[in-house]
């Protein structure tokens, strides 16, 4: 989570816990707020790994790619070895190398794909990061106006009062 989100969280956690504190909310409303925060959690944060791992993962399949030559040097210990490799080696040579220049163009397009599910995988955490940080300030505002009506009820209670008190004098 990104720290704005975090800050948020917090936020609210230390508001809730005024609020639970002073006993400003309603029977029910703080369960009713907790497990609405739960469900926003359990929806917006789908528990991605850090990208650290995707990131190495790809550099390794980057390293793979440039590793395909299609022949490599061959020695040998046998007495006249290093001659017959070199000799079978010119005569593959043409049909490795091409069958090497094909992996190395298959994988490169696949390479491709994975940057691309890489760079869905980063937007879709964005989003939902966004999506998270919208909703939790919506959470702050509700909580702002349950606020509100909290000091908005004490203050009636008061004016009855006090009407009940002016009357009977």
């Amino acid at each position: 989570m990104s720290e704005s989100t975090e800050s948020l969280i917090a936020e609210l956690q230390r508001r809730v816990e005024e609020r639970r504190a002073v006993g400003d909310y309603p029977v029910g409303l703080e369960v009713q707020l907790e497990q609405e925060f739960k469900n926003i959690l359990e929806t917006t944060h789908r528990g991605h790994r850090n990208f650290g791992h995707l990131e190495a993962r790809m550099h390794m399949v980057r390293e793979s790619i440039t590793r395909i030559h299609g022949m490599g040097g061959v020695d040998s210990k046998v007495p006249g070895g290093s001659l017959f490799h070199r000799i079978i080696r010119r005569l593959v040579r043409r049909h490795v190398s091409q069958l090497a220049k094909e992996t190395r163009i298959s994988l490169e397009r696949i390479e491709f794909v994975l940057q691309e599910f890489e760079t869905l995988i980063k937007q879709q955490q964005s989003n939902d990061e966004r999506l998270l940080n919208q909703t939790l300030s919506g959470v702050l505002d509700k909580l702002a106006v349950i606020d509100t009506l909290g000091e908005m009820v004490i203050e009636l209670e008061s004016r009855v009062y006090r009407r009940g008190d002016e009357e009977t004098d």
